[in-house]
């Protein structure tokens, strides 16, 4: 397929790339198949990876890791699309509205304010995990 992908002759390259289009599909419908229309998911998956593997096929250790290569990419973009929908839901109602808290939140935290406030967090657990309280104690400050 690598050999095939990286060839000169337009026929060759066409037909390796409809064989990995293929294997990059069966891949990311593993990754999507509990989604709504995992089928159609897959497919946008699929077809972002092979882009993906094209423009970036120099990048690839050669013939012996291209195939799993391609599919550490098709892999990717299933989580991906998976990690946007999730966030998507987050901020979604049942009727596909955008949650009026979700809104507000969104007016009010600067980015500036997102980076801070996990540093802070980061750090407290860290000193936390350092100090000399029980468990229970620990647990009580986080709360």
């Amino acid at each position: 397929m690598y050999a095939g992908c990286t060839s000169n002759d337009p026929a060759q390259q066409s037909e390796a790339y409809e064989q990995l289009w293929a294997y990059l599909y069966r891949v990311a419908l593993r990754v999507v198949r509990a989604q709504p229309d995992p089928e159609a998911l897959a497919q946008d998956c699929a077809q972002r990876a092979l882009i993906r593997v094209h423009n970036k096929i120099e990048t690839c250790n050669g013939p012996a890791s291209f195939k799993g290569w391609s599919r550490r990419i098709a892999f990717n973009e299933g989580l991906d699309v998976l990690r946007k929908r999730k966030r998507l839901y987050d901020l979604m109602d049942e009727d596909d509205n955008v949650r009026p808290e979700a809104e507000e939140k969104a007016q009010h935290i600067l980015p500036e304010q997102v980076v801070e406030t996990l540093t802070r967090e980061d750090m407290l657990r860290r000193l936390l995990l350092q100090s000399p309280i029980s468990d229970r104690s620990i647990r009580v400050v986080i709360g």
